[in-house]
């Protein structure tokens, strides 16, 4: 098991959505279990106090959350690179990056950053989305 995990989500932490919840807490979970996980996700409200809002959510397991603002969503039209730039060196020396945005994973497979992307359905990304600039490997 790799011993330092990048994750890269494009959830706004102080807006509620199960996407969130479930980054929130897969980030906690591998915390719990040993593994050093720093998640990135787009800026977040100023009003938003994180240990407040992580309690609130039920993240009882600290980790590194770190906020981008390359991952705005007005960065989108670019694809995201702006961000894989900014961190080029982290990402390459992370153990593993991931993330379950198809935007952020075609970004990195572009700039040939190794990654895993999770998707539960994939339908939608057959339709001329993201997937065009996947492979598996």
């Amino acid at each position: 098991m790799p011993r330092d995990v990048i994750y890269i989500a494009r959830s706004r932490l102080h807006r509620n959505r199960a996407n969130l919840i479930q980054t929130l807490h897969t980030a906690a979970a591998f915390g719990a279990i040993g593994v050093q996980v720093r998640l990135y996700l787009p800026p977040w409200s100023r009003r938003t106090v994180v240990a407040a809002r992580l309690d609130e959510l039920g993240i009882r397991d600290p980790f590194d959350l770190r906020s981008s603002h390359f991952l705005h969503s007005r960065w989108k039209w670019l694809g995201f690179r702006p961000f894989i730039l900014a961190h080029r060196a982290e990402l390459r020396s992370a153990g593993v990056v991931y993330t379950r945005s198809p935007e952020i994973s075609a970004a990195l497979a572009s700039a040939g950053m190794p990654h895993h992307l999770e998707v539960h359905e994939v339908s939608h990304l057959r339709k001329g989305g993201p997937a065009t600039r996947l492979r598996p490997p």
